[in-house]
């Protein structure tokens, strides 16, 4: 018979995540979810006849418990889960929360479920569920090995995740994913701003060419300004941005950044970092400009 797999919380990952085991040759058990519409939805698309709010609607025989919650409502998940606990020693109990460290499932381990975090390194937007085949995944926890053979199984490839680490480790994705959105968008109104028409083309191939200059060649693929040791193009680009707040904070802190980057890979040499540097001090006065 094929493992029977159950997920709480039918959100963009758990429906995802549900999807893919269901592809994998695992039986659909039980969706739970914070509404039993949402969970209804998941169930009809995926031909599982279990679905609601109630935790004790799990089947006693699932293999693997999938938790897929916003991670404000995790521990609240766990809990329940704790509460309605009914399974075999050695059932896998999986969170998938990129912030939260496995250990919050500890209660479930004293009562023989192995548990291991599995966070998708992906952003889930809106709309059909994404597939795993070729995504990594972070895997964090005592029975890690465990994770690891779930993802194989779901075509993911498995990274490690040192325990301790999950807080720095998910600050990163944040900045490599969803930043990365609102930069766009930063510079997208700035174009608008400068009179710009159609700026979300011109955003997303300067976009797409730096991403690619980087997974080639690392910050050497840099451009721009600062590596040029333009310190007249820094000072216009401040003088352009005084009045538009956060938009010049983000590009001064951006810009720093980038100074130390290029210092330290040798890019630019410590006089040209130290004019830029000084360009950059909040503490220069208008007349400097």
């Amino acid at each position: 018979m094929p493992r029977k797999a159950a997920v709480i919380g039918a959100g963009r990952v758990g429906r995802s995540m549900l999807t893919s085991l269901v592809k994998s040759g695992y039986y659909p058990g039980a969706v739970i979810s914070a509404t039993t519409d949402s969970a209804k939805s998941l169930a009809d698309a995926l031909g599982c006849e279990i679905y609601g709010e109630d935790y004790s609607l799990i089947p006693e025989d699932t293999d693997l418990i999938v938790i897929s919650v916003p991670d404000d409502k995790l521990e609240t998940a766990i809990k329940n889960l704790d509460g309605h606990w009914k399974f075999a020693t050695e059932t896998l109990v999986v969170h998938t929360s990129g912030l939260y460290e496995s250990d919050l499932m500890n209660p479930l381990s004293e009562k023989g479920a192995k548990i291991v975090s599995v966070h998708p390194a992906a952003s889930f937007p809106d709309g059909k569920p994404l597939s795993f085949e070729g995504m990594r995944f972070g895997i964090e926890g005592k029975d890690s090995d465990e994770g690891v053979k779930l993802v194989n199984e779901l075509g993911g490839i498995p990274f490690r995740i040192v325990s301790g680490k999950k807080s720095l480790y998910h600050a990163a994705c944040t900045l490599a994913s969803g930043y990365v959105n609102v930069l766009l968008d930063v510079s997208k109104d700035m174009m608008s701003d400068a009179g710009i028409e159609k700026p979300d083309d011109i955003v997303v191939t300067l976009a797409e060419s730096a991403v690619k200059g980087w997974n080639d060649a690392g910050i050497s693929a840099l451009t721009g300004s600062i590596v040029r040791g333009d310190v007249d193009s820094v000072k216009k680009h401040l003088q352009a941005l005084k009045r538009n707040g956060t938009d010049h904070d983000i590009y001064r802190i951006l810009a720093v950044k980038t100074v130390e980057k290029c210092v330290k890979a040798g890019i630019i040499d410590s006089e040209i970092s130290r004019k830029i540097v000084r360009i950059l001090d909040e503490q220069v006065s208008d007349g400097d400009f």
